[in-house]
């Protein structure tokens, strides 16, 4: 198996565990924020498949294109410089000589 695509899928069961854990972990409790939390969690149990679905995918793509990407903002990077040294070079060749 891809090495992405297990970590993936590992992502997207860490996600599932952890919507369906948290509301059991926090008990019973007084503070109101622990409450709404709690509260959010059950209400969102049906869209547990849907947000596991989205972190693998997500997690995915990253992994797999993330050395294209750094490729991209590298060429862009040495570009933006090289336009800099380029446009340095023809402003010191515009002065008068005699500055």
């Amino acid at each position: 198996m891809n090495r992405n695509l297990f970590i993936a899928l590992v992502g997207a069961l860490l996600n599932a565990m952890l919507t369906v854990l948290i509301p059991c972990f926090m008990g019973k409790t007084d503070q109101e924020f622990l409450k709404n939390v709690k509260a959010v969690y059950r209400a969102n149990k049906d869209l547990v498949l849907t947000s596991s679905l989205i972190i693998a995918i997500t997690i995915y793509l990253a992994l797999e294109y993330h050395t294209d990407v750094a490729v991209a903002i590298n060429d862009l990077s040495e570009m933006t410089l090289k336009q800099k040294l380029l446009n340095l070079n023809n402003l010191s060749a515009a002065l008068p000589k005699d500055l």
